[in-house]
């Protein structure tokens, strides 16, 4: 069952994407698709950072030390940031350094 677009403009983009998915479908089936494929490669999260800039954020709850959270809060408050958002460069620097090695 197709969908009728509300819109003649709604059409015209409809119409667009589609030829753009025969496009890129085109170009994966054929065999001009294998010298990209064999020199792509996963991207590692720092990579993915670099590039995309920060990922979705997902809310954690988790328990802190009492005194590891005062000496962040004032760390965050010598440098006008927000304590979470030391806490997330702090988990990103170790998982940078826990995949460098």
């Amino acid at each position: 069952m197709k969908r009728r677009p509300k819109t003649a403009k709604a059409a015209e983009s409809r119409a667009e994407m589609e030829k753009n998915w025969e496009k890129a479908a085109g170009f994966y089936e054929g065999n001009a698709s294998l010298p990209v494929l064999k020199s792509s490669k996963a991207l590692s999260a720092i990579q993915k950072r670099q590039l995309l800039g920060p990922g979705k954020t997902k809310l954690v709850s988790l328990r802190v030390p009492e005194e590891d959270l005062e000496a962040l809060r004032a760390i965050a408050e010598e440098n006008d940031r927000g304590y979470q958002q030391l806490m997330i460069q702090a988990i990103e620097q170790f998982l940078d350094r826990y995949r460098a090695s």
